[in-house]
């Protein structure tokens, strides 16, 4: 695509989409530029994605790339640079075969022609064997020894000079977790806690776990539950990437971006994405602003011809709506005739003495277009001629329907609403039975049928619609937006309960109280297509779609929670910054938990003059620096703090570089953090293309030894 045609053109997503070749194993000398700090020692290992190929094969999404670590060692003035793979059980199956045969979060596995059903139904009680474990997410530190983490239930062991993979550890088995974050929490006495899912007392909860520091023994041996919360809805929890602590505090954000648990059972059995069972609950508030907004739009809509539609259905009971004739009562309902779901039409003739229920037959009868999600109908229209079916894209999964009466759940969670399909009206025939016609028409939501009947060869159908089924969220107490939850640190309960408008986020920045307030700073986005924005395909197509932009529109936003407040309270995001932001760090040896100043982060908006920017934020009076550089790309900048630093912004920040137009060249960046200055930069030639990174971690050294 030419320059022109281009609609970010200063934006090279080339650089996400490269995959290495060839390791570099052994340390490349840097060339140095500018002068390195003195006190400044010690290895920053990063973490990523590393190749989308696996064979003729390629991911299709970027969290599903096979994890590259990387190391760059600082010493007396000079650094050093390696790369490696992440051995994990996925990557080395994957090349083994030369095609990818574990699904992974936006890649479906291909067929193994080895495994029946049966097997892969067996492998839903043996998940350590078959869900992914490459780890690509980030680096942390548990005592003197360094994991690589991602959000299922597995972490690895590497070493930090030679990026050997040494272990692999389950949290399955120390603590029972299904899964955890991507960004546990590391505290100045070296305890490590995260937040994840498990299964208490038969009931699915997030629990938080904290590892006890020792400096000899394991520390996963001593893990302990420490903090527990029932996810609002306990067959969809909300997903976390990470969470925050405060002094007394662990917060936890319910975003309404949700997990559904079948969904990811199903993806297990069928080798699906995991990114299938994610649902995002757009465009949800408090029921007092969303009544106004949807219950108002009704209006009576007539078919002169009318078109068709697609749905799914709810319940086995009749409709709450039944037609007199005559005195003769007309019902539609669901049943199985011959071993298949149909919607059935009943009519239940009159009589003066007797039972009316006792003579009631089908007269009716119409399959589901969906026979296992047939579509939700509160009524229905008689005229001369016909029954009247409507078929609306609000379908009931009659799966969900029976696992919601084992697990006790409610009879809502089985409904889905489908706004890319059409609704169908049906017309059965009241002397056969039987289908006569169908029509379909845009898709849209009712309750109500105002009238039905037949004229001058058309039948007129008025109904009050709505565009989609938002009208049922508003009529809940409470509709589904975000909630922020503190559970006590010191009683491991849930103690207040925030909400606010629904959000989408992956990074919190900090969170700390302050004057009877909780401030929790992150980085947001109105809705979650900054995920689907990670695909590929969408990666590869940004320069001609014009809203992706908009789907990476983040902002560091602080919600402010009053800890008086009568819960659940209701509060409101204000922005920090006019500037996106990703990949957020503090100085976090001493402000993690704690009232700070400056945070620092990579600019997540492609549109910029520089996308590729560092970028530092005053918390306090807004105020932001950038540093940039043209066809430049950094990572997360990481701050390291100056010895006997003098104030919070006192040392220099880390970020690994790379390349739009030079895919096999390298470099670490080194910034003043008080003014975003370049202090140094070391450049290396890679063998191969050269991937960008996400996260990482720093390990000093304080000593003159080698690193």
């Amino acid at each position: 695509m030419a320059a022109a045609d281009k609609l970010y053109p200063n934006c090279d997503a080339s650089v996400w989409l490269r995959s290495c070749e060839q390791e570099v194993t052994e340390p490349l000398d840097g060339e140095i530029t500018g002068e390195l700090p003195e006190w400044l020692r010690g290895t920053l290992l990063r973490n990523g994605p590393g190749s989308l190929k696996v064979g003729d094969m390629r991911f299709k999404h970027l969290f599903d790339s096979s994890a590259l670590l990387h190391r760059f060692a600082i010493h007396e003035g000079s650094v050093t640079y390696q790369c490696r793979f992440l051995q994990s059980s996925t990557y080395k199956r994957n090349q083994a075969a030369q095609r990818i045969v574990v699904s992974e979060f936006g890649t479906k596995a291909v067929p193994d022609p080895c495994h029946t059903i049966f097997d892969r139904v067996a492998s839903v009680f043996k998940p350590d064997e078959t869900i992914s474990d490459n780890a690509m997410i980030s680096l942390y530190p548990f005592g003197d020894e360094i994991y690589a983490f991602t959000e299922g239930p597995v972490i690895h062991r590497i070493d930090p000079v030679t990026l050997d993979t040494m272990e692999r550890k389950n949290m399955m088995d120390s603590v029972a977790l299904v899964n955890h974050t991507s960004h546990p929490h590391v505290m100045s006495n070296g305890d490590v806690y995260n937040v994840g899912m498990s299964v208490v007392k038969g009931r699915v909860k997030h629990v938080v776990v904290k590892f006890p520091f020792t400096e000899k023994g394991d520390m996963f041996a001593r893990a302990r539950v420490v903090g527990s919360l029932r996810p609002r809805w306990p067959l969809h929890p909300a997903y976390m990437h990470t969470f925050g602590i405060t002094e007394k505090y662990f917060v936890i954000v319910e975003q309404p971006l949700a997990v559904s648990l079948y969904g990811a059972l199903r993806s297990q059995v069928a080798g699906a994405p995991l990114a299938d069972s994610l649902h995002w609950y757009p465009d949800q508030d408090c029921l007092e602003t969303r009544m106004n907004e949807d219950v108002s739009i009704r209006f009576s809509v007539q078919y002169q011809s009318i078109p068709s539609f697609r749905a799914r259905l709810l319940n086995h009971r009749l409709v709450a709506h039944g037609v007199a004739r005559a005195s003769d009562v007309y019902n539609v309902g669901m049943s199985v005739v011959k071993g298949r779901v149909k919607h059935v039409v009943v009519k239940f003739p009159f009589t003066e003495k007797g039972d009316m229920f006792a003579r009631a037959r089908v007269v009716g009868s119409l399959r589901p277009r969906w026979p296992l999600h047939p579509a939700y109908m509160h009524t229905f229209g008689i005229t001369e001629k016909y029954f009247v079916i409507v078929e609306q894209p609000l379908a009931v999964s009659l799966y969900g329907a029976l696992r919601s009466q084992v697990a006790g759940a409610p009879l809502a969670d089985s409904l889905h609403w489908y706004p890319d399909q059409d609704t169908h009206i049906v017309l059965i025939s009241r002397s056969t039975g039987k289908e006569e016609r169908r029509y379909c028409t845009e898709p849209l939501f009712f309750l109500h049928i105002i009238n039905a009947f037949e004229r001058d060869g058309t039948l007129v159908l008025d109904l009050c619609a709505y565009k989609d089924a938002k009208a049922i969220d508003a009529m809940y107490v409470q509709a589904i937006e975000t909630h922020i939850v503190l559970i006590s640190r010191s009683t491991g309960k849930e103690e207040r309960r925030y909400c606010t408008e629904p959000l989408f986020f992956l990074h919190i920045i900090n969170a700390f109280e302050r004057d009877g307030t909780l401030v929790l700073d992150l980085c947001a986005y109105k809705d979650a297509k900054a995920i689907d924005a990670m695909y590929v395909q969408a990666i590869e197509n940004m320069q001609s779609n014009a809203d992706y932009a908009e789907w990476f529109r983040g902002r560091p936003q602080r919600l402010e929670l009053p800890l008086d407040a009568t819960t659940p309270a209701r509060v409101a995001a204000r922005p920090l910054a006019a500037l996106g932001c990703e990949t957020p760090r503090i100085h976090y040896d001493a402000f993690n938990g704690r009232p700070y100043r400056y945070f620092y982060a990579i600019s997540s908006d492609v549109d910029a003059e520089y996308p590729g920017a560092v970028i530092k934020v005053d918390t306090w009076t807004g105020a932001t620096l950038t540093w940039s550089s043209a066809d430049c790309y950094p990572s997360e900048p990481v701050f390291v703090p100056a010895p006997d630093a003098k104030s919070e912004d006192d040392g220099v920040l880390l970020s690994a570089l790379v390349y739009g137009r030079d895919a096999r060249r390298v470099a670490l960046l080194v910034l003043c953090a008080r003014s975003l200055r370049r202090r140094a930069l070391a450049a290396f030639r890679t063998p191969s293309p050269a991937p960008k990174c996400l996260h990482g971690w720093f390990l000093r050294v304080k000593s003159n030894r080698p690193v």
